[in-house]
């Protein structure tokens, strides 16, 4: 599954990186207004427009139809109406179908994309970097090293002691260091040795993209090792939807693509 998720990455940084050369929020924007491009335009070519427009032609004569039937109380046409009205209203929802299952695949990989791409901003030369270790509560106390990287300064020093911290009912260890990184086109391998074993986290420096933000292992001995970054805001200001779980990113997409594909269907007459 990773080297699939790596090819599609390549594949997807060749045809949209350039959206990354600007502030994120014009990224956030440019990505929010392609997405629905696309969705304009796959319904145009996989819908029939003209049986579209004649239901909406239909819906509206019945609205103002059954309007006059409730003036006139003339509950048998208003029925008649209602029936035809929800007849018009299948054969809509069916012609939804094919634009939908069209859509999944490109929207699927712009979406799985952009969390890789545009879900934080990317770590900029000598910017204050902080990496956790978080370790369970039986590591309290114990002694852990990240070896020296070139180009890498620490101000925390190289060797830390696990500490228990409790957050939102859990309970767990962690230890912190405090970096500074110059920036550079290769990618940072943090190594950090615990308890016999060595562990990797990489990371990116003033480049266009980033590494993801958490490393989670499969070892009893070690959780996860993160790079604390910051989240892609739209203007600074949009924050993400906690009871949904949508992260800042996410939350700024959907609302300037839904405004944007009502627009450009309007503008684009498609229905």
């Amino acid at each position: 599954m990773s080297h699939l998720n790596e090819h599609i990455l390549r594949m997807m940084d060749a045809v949209f990186g350039w959206l990354l050369a600007g502030p994120r929020s014009l990224t956030l924007i440019a990505l929010s207004v392609l997405t629905a491009a696309i969705l304009v335009v796959i319904r145009r070519f996989t819908t029939d427009q003209d049986l579209l427009a004649r239901c909406a032609r239909d819906q509206s004569r019945l609205k103002n139809l059954a309007r006059l039937a409730r003036r006139s109380k003339d509950t048998e046409a208003l029925l008649r109406y209602r029936t035809t009205r929800s007849m018009i209203a299948m054969v809509k929802a069916r012609s939804e179908i094919k634009p939908l299952m069209v859509s999944l695949i490109p929207v699927a990989l712009l979406a799985m994309w952009a969390c890789q791409r545009v879900a934080y901003v990317p770590l900029r030369a000598n910017q204050d970097l902080q990496v956790a270790m978080y370790l369970p509560v039986s590591a309290d106390g114990r002694i852990l090293h990240l070896v020296p990287v070139e180009g890498v300064e620490c101000a925390s020093g190289w060797v830390q002691q696990a500490s228990l911290v409790q957050q939102r009912a859990q309970t767990y260890c962690r230890a912190q260091w405090e970096l500074h990184a110059r920036a550079s086109d290769q990618l940072y391998d943090l190594t950090f040795r615990y308890s016999g074993t060595t562990y990797h986290k990489g990371v990116r420096v003033g480049q266009r993209i980033y590494e993801p933000a958490v490393q989670r292992y499969d070892d009893e001995k070690v959780l996860a090792i993160e790079t604390h970054m910051e989240e892609s805001r739209l203007f600074g200001l949009i924050g993400g939807i906690g009871w949904l779980a949508m992260p800042p990113w996410l939350t700024a997409y959907f609302l300037v693509s839904i405004p944007s594909m009502l627009l450009l269907k309007k503008i684009l007459r498609i229905r």
